[in-house]
């Protein structure tokens, strides 16, 4: 018995394909399925006996959203070992009033005076001079910024010593971000967990996919994983402006202070970090500034009556451009109520809406769900929780009051604005043309929130083709040979469609190993003389590197019954980890189904079959199904992956019984985080289009905004689209792949048929 176990730990068991489910090499963990009741636990009992397996060919298609840059030695050592301040660089904007018209800088002038008309508060009062000072000098260079930027960062968060959240950061960079929304413009929102939930509870109340499918990056760490953290998104998203709301800065001494001027550096993530790495490198910043404790505040003072208060509470870290507001969230209005009045004719926000914000965020910092947590033991006890009444948000609540006299004074201008914005207006975002490929249903669950993903993620407009292989489906009963030639057929047809890149979306079909494809499709077109290059987005390597970087130390995988048994992430998991010189996590890999053995439990043949629905007969063995397979999922899970396309829509269900185990063990629900791969390769086709330029002969106007093409009975996916699509209805075609012989000869053209 002892030599046995010895010898199996040794040598990974290869997976039996009769015997579900497979074991994973390496540093991978299995979990086999349960006689009887299902189990939390491992049996190794049923683990496999020795058979071939389905052979995983890696690709190196690999296309990621956050390339890999590492923080330089010397400004790492200048700021954690010397704790060096730099200033932020000169930006030369003594030519920018020439760009604009006088119309143009009357009105800017006209909405930048209605932010004077409210008093600084108490104690603040002497700000005024230096608050009309900046508005003078930087309103017009951080408007033309903001106006012109494709993409902006947008930091946010300041956090009172109780850990309660305040109400200016959250409410202006929703502002912020759903008018970026609005113009085409993408936003991306850093801040930590407590204000991410916030920000994103009101992005929802103004629009439930600019809420959804918009990039938050909550950063929690501390110290100098802070800062590479911090470097590395500023250095990899490349944003074109980056916007510090309110954020609270480090003073002479190093402290952190609230409002109130008790410290919070021990409870609060500070990202004035992020703006002194900004300022090192010699890269342009704006904040906004609710007073001289807020990060970005200007080094050189007009005020010369500072008391020493005030002194030991100013900032260190200074942008380039800034602005000193009495009101953060009306200063924030104003300058998103111009880029979007220049760049589509639009309000950014009406009064009500607002309103809501205010009235919402008002309730929420109050509730001590959205605490902020203490990082580390504090050297003196963090102040007590004070719950209050939320605030009453009535109409004639001042910000409203200066958002409608903003709104007056632009309705009543007939401004001509430069060209470059002009041409945001007339031309709008590019449109750009992209293949989804999927076995069956999965393509259709996946193509609207791909759609959004694309939508608030990026500048372009996507047109969508839909490919899905019913006739073949599930890919999982093809031996790996066969495979391979059906994954050529399709991809071949993709191919034909000529998109600006195949996105797939089925990770049986990535298992074949997609390099060899490419070279197989290609050679086919050439001999067909169809000019086009391959271009093939691989889910697999996509989603191994989002595993790798933030799937934590224990990720959990559910996949389908082929897919865990290609052993295919676990490997791209590792050889990623190599090349980065990262130690692998250990997965586990849960193969949620098994058509031979037992077809009724596979959870993707259930979603083809429509099970999901509470109406359908077969719900209830459906339900039990995902109960099976959720009580097997380790509880010291860091992260569970939905690596399946299917997946998502039962993503419900799977929380619902995975709460029941957490809560009936003494933990928090929802405390293990569920992830849809889908968003990162949206981020992945998002990288490759802006690489990518478009084609030049191509008409993109001219094309269908979503259409769905099948290999199945029209019939039958018409019923799925029904299902799956809520908003724009697709046209449905049915065609038929081509038949390519990978040793022999010209495959006939695909046919297009209606």
């Amino acid at each position: 018995m002892l030599r046995t176990i010895i010898a199996r730990g040794i040598h990974p068991i290869p997976a039996c394909r009769n015997h579900y489910p497979s074991t994973m090499p390496t540093a991978a963990r299995f979990l086999a399925r349960p006689r009887s009741i299902p189990s939390a636990f491992t049996d190794r009992r049923e683990l496999a006996s020795p058979a071939p397996r389905r052979q995983f060919h890696s690709s190196s298609l690999i296309y990621s959203d956050t390339p890999k840059v590492d923080l330089g030695e010397e400004i790492r050592t200048a700021i954690l070992e010397r704790g060096e301040t730099y200033p932020p660089p000169e930006a030369s904007d003594h030519e920018l009033p020439k760009k604009y018209k006088k119309s143009a800088q009357t009105l800017i002038e006209g909405v930048g005076e209605q932010l004077l008309s409210r008093p600084f508060p108490v104690g603040k009062a002497h700000l005024k001079k230096e608050c009309e000072a900046l508005l003078k000098k930087n309103f017009l260079p951080i408007f033309h910024r903001i106006a012109n930027a494709e993409k902006v960062m947008i930091f946010c968060g300041r956090n009172t010593a109780e850990g309660k959240l305040t109400v200016e950061g959250p409410v202006s960079a929703a502002i912020a971000a759903y008018t970026l929304y609005k113009c085409h413009k993408v936003a991306i929102i850093v801040s930590d967990e407590p204000n991410k939930r916030l920000i994103q509870l009101l992005l929802t109340a103004l629009d439930e996919k600019c809420g959804k499918f918009m990039t938050y990056l909550p950063i929690n760490q501390v110290n100098g994983t802070l800062l590479s953290t911090l470097f590395r998104q500023v250095t990899s998203r490349k944003p074109d402006v980056t916007l510090y709301i309110d954020i609270p800065g480090r003073n002479r001494d190093g402290d952190y202070l609230d409002e109130m001027g008790r410290p919070i550096a021990l409870s609060n993530v500070a990202f004035d970090q992020a703006l002194n790495l900004q300022n090192a490198q010699k890269m342009e910043a704006i904040a906004l500034c609710s007073g001289i404790n807020s990060a970005g505040y200007p080094a050189n003072e007009s005020v010369a009556n500072f008391s020493q208060k005030d002194d030991d509470l100013r900032t260190t870290v200074s942008a380039s451009h800034s602005l000193v507001l009495p009101d953060v969230i009306a200063g924030t209005l104003s300058l998103m109520e111009l880029v979007s009045t220049a760049c589509t004719d639009l309000e950014a926000c009406s009064t009500a809406q607002v309103q809501r914000l205010l009235s919402i965020a008002a309730e929420k910092i109050e509730d001590m769900k959205l605490q902020a947590p203490v990082l580390r033991k504090m050297s003196k006890p963090r102040p007590p929780w004070q719950a209050a009444a939320p605030a009453r948000i009535a109409e004639d609540h001042p910000t409203l009051q200066i958002l409608k006299s903003i709104h007056d004074v632009i309705d009543a201008s007939h401004v001509m604005w430069p060209a470059s914005l002009e041409k945001i207006k007339f031309y709008g975002p590019e449109i750009r043309h992209v293949t989804l490929f999927d076995s069956s249903d999965g393509v259709l669950i996946a193509t609207e929130d791909f759609l959004d993903y694309m939508r608030a993620r990026s500048n372009f407009h996507v047109k969508v083709q839909a490919v899905a292989d019913h006739e073949k489906r599930p890919y999982g009963r093809f031996l790996p040979d066969e495979l391979f030639s059906v994954v050529v057929n399709g991809l071949a047809f993709c191919a034909s469609l000529q998109g600006d890149a195949i996105v797939m979306v089925c990770n049986t079909a990535c298992t074949v190993g997609l390099d060899r494809v490419k070279a197989v499709v290609e050679k086919w077109l050439v001999e067909m003389d169809l000019h086009y290059k391959v271009e093939i987005i691989d889910l697999i390597a996509t989603v191994a590197g989002a595993i790798l970087d933030e799937g934590g130390a224990r990720p959990v995988l559910l996949a389908t019954q082929a897919t865990a048994e290609s052993h295919a992430y676990p490997r791209a998991i590792e050889i990623l980890a190599e090349k980065q010189g990262k130690v692998a996590p250990l997965v586990t890999v849960i193969g949620c189904g098994n058509r031979d053995k037992r077809p009724q439990d596979d959870w993707a043949t259930f979603v083809n079959n429509g099970a999901h629905d509470p109406n359908h007969p077969d719900h209830e063995a459906f339900l039990f199904a995902v109960k099976t397979y959720a009580y097997q999922i380790p509880l010291n899970a860091s992260s569970i992956w939905l690596c399946c396309t299917h997946f998502p829509i039962l993503a419900k269900f799977l929380r619902k019984y995975l709460n029941e185990r957490l809560v009936a063990i003494g933990m928090e629900p929802d405390c293990i985080l569920i992830v849809d791969p889908l968003s990162y390769q949206a981020d992945a086709t998002i990288v490759h289009l802006s690489k990518k330029k478009s084609t030049k002969s191509k008409d993109y106007a001219s094309l269908r905004n979503l259409e769905v093409v099948t290999t199945g009975s029209h019939k039958e996916v018409s019923e799925s689209v029904k299902r799956y699509f809520k908003h724009e209805k697709p046209l449905i075609f049915e065609v038929a792949f081509p038949h390519i012989s990978i040793d022999q000869g010209k495959a006939p053209p695909p046919s297009l048929g209606t």
